[in-house]
Order: C-alpha cells, then sequence, then structure tokens
C-alpha cells in the first residue's frame, strides 16, 4: 500500500481503470471519489473501477504490465506518470526516492541507488569513502523535519 494521497497505482485494461482496494468502499469515500475524478480529467474516455483485495492480486499478477503508477501534483493539477521501474516504497509504505538522504551508522548519505533483493528487501547504495556500500532501507522512515530517511525506532 502506497502511503500518500498523490500517488496512486493502476491497471489499465479495455476502456476500464482498475485501482487497488486499499480501503473498503461502501459508499465511496472522499478518496475514491477524489480518485476517480482525477482520472477522468486525465483519461475522459475510461472508466475507473476499484478491484477487491483478491482481484487486485489476480491483475497484478496477470498483467503487471499494464501497470501505471502517477503522481498528481496538488498545485499545478496534473497528473505525471512515474517509471514504475524507478518506484519504490519502503515496508511503510512511504515513497523513496535515488537522491534522497538516510542517515546509517549516525552519518548522512545520499541514495545514488536503490533496487529490491529477495529475501533481503529495499537496498540502497551510497559511497563511502569512494566505496559502494549498501543498506536495507524497507524499514526506514522519515525524521519529523520530513529531510531524510533513518531506521525506524523501536517502541
Amino acid at each position: 500500500m502506497i502511503k500518500d494521497k498523490n500517488i496512486f497505482e493502476c491497471i489499465f485494461l479495455d476502456n476500464q481503470i482498475w485501482f487497488p482496494n486499499y480501503v473498503v468502499w461502501g459508499p465511496p469515500s472522499y478518496g475514491h471519489k477524489r480518485r476517480k475524478m482525477i482520472f477522468k480529467k486525465a483519461f475522459p474516455d475510461l472508466e475507473s473501477s476499484i478491484s477487491s483485495a483478491f482481484s487486485w492480486k489476480s491483475l497484478r499478477r496477470r498483467h503487471d504490465g499494464k501497470r501505471r503508477i502517477f503522481k498528481y501534483d496538488d498545485t499545478a493539477k496534473v497528473l505525471n506518470e512515474i517509471d514504475k521501474d524507478s518506484f519504490f516504497v519502503t515496508g511503510f509504505g512511504q515513497p523513496i526516492e535515488v537522491g534522497e538522504r538516510i542517515i546509517t551508522n549516525n552519518e548522512t548519505f545520499i541514495i545514488e541507488k536503490l533496487s529490491v533483493v529477495s529475501h533481503a528487501g529495499l537496498i540502497a547504495s551510497y559511497t563511502l569513502d569512494n566505496e559502494e556500500k549498501k543498506v536495507n532501507v524497507s524499514f526506514f522512515e522519515r525524521k519529523s523535519n520530513n529531510e531524510s530517511w533513518q531506521i525506524r525506532k523501536q517502541k
């Protein structure tokens, strides 16, 4: 689940835009109405639908090539497509990007590369003393000042 109200994952099939069922809709929530309005403006000939949790997994498995990710700019009121191969979220559903800062071993570094490694998680690469270093950022979260990422504190 993507925890950003302006980032939308969807699958385009025939004349339909399918969205994952993040919430039980009934009656349609404000988020669903907003999403439908945003996409109707960008794709006036297409209808939008919410899939069930089961059907979303099936859609992803069968039609991953038709899956697209969009980011809505609230200020400009524009919907922009994001390259799905360069889009990553942490284990907490927060989008994380190359070029952002991470704090590891009490030092701040710039993320130079992100990749998903089977059975390891989301791996960020950075440079320390001219050597590439890697750290698992799956369970990092944004610091309160929203300027960098750090490992989530245990409560």
